[in-house]
């Protein structure tokens, strides 16, 4: 299948599919170095994780919000498939089909075209299709450059040319033999993988011009494309709440600041996401509203560096900052000692 090797990080060996069954494919696949997941095929589950699969072959983590294990495929985006989980997935517990997990694990990129839109792109970009999908669309398969590249698509992300979605790293990509409700997955002539060089720097599609390459994140790393201009964010106001404090007495709120002061200064060591979290349970504990520090949020990201704490370019956004708020302001454990950085206020001194 795989004609050239689609990654620095694994040795991989070409990879052609003889029969239809999914065991003996998916075993192709982790021995051209591509890392699967067994998949759904129908209704609510079609072209999803097999979580049942998943589940009982302890790719799971325990959700405290929901109170349930619930599947994951994390593990999956390190690593290939171990030979006693493929055959779990596709002998025990019968999953009707497979994907890829895109990225670099994988050492590709699914470039997919869907619908008429994307028919008509490929037509105009002139490449080799790898598969066709059920619906009548296609997958192109792209070396990955070695560098992070988001996983994207056009209904949200309207840069992108209208019927270009892009699998890249943490996504997934429905492979052949699998067939769905609506078809089959169906593997193509094309042999060689597209390079990076072969994307065109500037199209123009329907009248409007579109920097492909960047937009797919394939131009350079992201440590060496220009910063942007950091987006100027006004930080709210909020009127002074009249509530009691922890144990029954009137306090006065703590100016929000000196917590996102102190959040910024952990930055360095900690790292945006743990800072971030920090400052939200601290907007909690001192009686901030889930929606108010949610309006922090813009304020907060808009201070912060656009580098982890290894000095790298890494995208931190308003998602991740909201999944902090979403953790924190779930209901506190009975027992847990929770309290606050500026002592005597909050749920205990």
């Amino acid at each position: 299948m795989l004609a050239s090797t689609p990654a620095p990080i694994h040795h991989h060996r070409p990879m052609t599919l003889l029969s239809t069954d999914l065991l003996r494919a998916a075993e192709r696949y982790v021995a051209a170095g591509v890392s699967i997941i067994p998949t759904g095929v129908s209704g609510d589950f079609a072209k999803r994780p097999h979580y049942d699969a998943l589940k009982k072959t302890d790719h799971c983590y325990w959700d405290e919000g929901e109170q349930k294990w619930k599947a994951t495929f994390m593990a999956l985006r390190e690593r290939l498939p171990h030979a006693v989980e493929l055959r779990a997935w596709f002998e025990v517990h019968r999953a009707p089909g497979l994907a890829m997990v895109t990225g670099q694990i994988s050492g590709l990129i699914a470039l997919d075209f869907d619908g008429e839109a994307g028919a008509a792109l490929l037509r105009q970009l002139g490449w080799d299709a790898h598969v066709r999908t059920p619906s009548g669309g296609f997958h192109v398969y792209c070396k990955h450059p070695g560098w992070p590249v988001a996983t994207l698509n056009s209904t949200s992300k309207k840069t992108l040319p209208r019927g270009l979605d892009v699998r890249a790293d943490g996504g997934l990509a429905m492979l052949p033999p699998t067939v769905t409700q609506n078809g089959a997955y169906e593997r193509l002539s094309a042999t060689r993988l597209l390079q990076r060089r072969h994307i065109p720097e500037v199209i123009e599609v329907d009248g409007q011009t579109y920097r492909l390459r960047e937009l797919l994140g394939l131009d350079c790393p992201p440590e060496d494309r220009p910063e942007p201009p950091r987006a100027a964010a006004q930080a709210p106001v909020f009127a002074a709440p009249d509530r009691e404090g922890a144990h029954g007495a009137q306090h006065e709120r703590i100016d929000y600041q000196i917590l996102v002061e102190h959040a910024l200064r952990m930055v360095d060591h900690r790292g945006r996401n743990d800072a971030g979290f920090w400052l939200c349970c601290q907007l909690r504990d001192n009686d901030f509203s889930r929606e108010e520090a949610l309006e922090i949020g813009p304020y907060w990201l808009s201070l912060l560096p656009l580098t982890n704490t290894k000095g790298r370019r890494e995208a931190y956004l308003p998602a991740h900052f909201e999944a902090s708020v979403r953790s924190a302001y779930r209901t506190v454990p009975a027992g847990r000692q929770s309290r606050p950085w500026i002592k005597g206020y909050g749920r205990s001194n």
